[in-house]
């Protein structure tokens, strides 16, 4: 049977919920699923994930991938220093303003690990010694040693250029994609920021991707929505379970 992929982050994972809309749309479309959104992952890490996967033949000619954009200052880098922490530690973005730990339910992953992934997640194991390291703004302010807390405010403060880092993810994608089309592999590229509009391309001077039938935007069609679906009134970055339910549904009629 043939499968649908799900590549992103705590956006697509299951975060404080225990199915989410990938488990939900494989259900809609009788098919098999394989999951490989992971919470603070990035665009660097989906690529890593669908390629090795494919190559693995895990992925196969005939499944369809849903690859989810992050934001585009998320990075994927090895680290020497990485520690291994206990499940169920997590951080909510909102509670970083004011220093306040939340702690999920001890059944339910954390929205943004603390350490590598490849050693305690179950669809991440295929370098079983490399240690992944996270990076997002802010992701120093949870890193568990000082050299990865110093490398991670370093990388923010001095690589993060939403344009730049934007194009770069841009010409990721392209070669992804001509990599899933030599597969036979179906994809679609859901863009859940509006930063990723069309427009912001062509003003930058950039020949658009953004291509009908390929590209899903969630702007501004979902904005009346997305109060109805989000997880909490102070969280609108992530879905709640009857939210993933309804987003499932809306994605249907785009992708098949």
């Amino acid at each position: 049977m043939s499968k649908l992929v799900v590549a992103g982050c705590s956006f697509s994972d299951r975060t404080l919920v225990k199915k989410c809309y990938g488990d939900h749309l494989a259900k809609l479309l009788n098919l098999d699923y394989l999951h490989l959104a992971g919470g603070c992952g990035s665009n660097d890490r989906s690529i890593r994930l669908i390629v090795t996967n494919v190559l693995l033949n895990k992925i196969n000619p005939g499944d369809h991938v849903i690859f989810q954009l992050t934001t585009s200052e998320r990075k994927e880098v090895f680290s020497n220093f990485l520690t291994h922490t206990k499940l169920g530690k997590t951080i909510f973005d909102r509670s970083l303003q004011n220093s306040k730990t939340v702690h999920p339910h001890p059944d339910i992953k954390s929205i943004h690990p603390w350490d590598s992934m490849p050693l305690n997640d179950a669809h991440d194991n295929v370098v079983k010694d490399f240690r992944w390291s996270r990076f997002k703004m802010n992701s120093w302010t949870w890193q568990e040693n000082k050299t990865d807390e110093l490398f991670h405010k370093s990388m923010e403060e001095a690589t993060v250029d939403q344009t730049a880092n934007s194009y770069i993810i841009w010409t990721s994608l392209a070669m992804l994609m001509s990599f899933l089309e030599t597969k036979n592999i179906n994809y679609t590229v859901l863009h859940p920021h509006s930063y990723f509009a069309k427009e912001r391309f062509e003003q930058m001077g950039l020949i658009s991707l953004f291509r009908e039938g390929k590209d899903v935007s969630t702007h501004p069609e979902l904005q009346s929505q997305w109060q109805q679906i989000q997880l909490a009134p102070d969280d609108g970055s992530h879905l709640s379970e009857s939210g993933h339910e309804w987003f499932a549904s809306w994605l249907k009629d785009k992708i098949s």
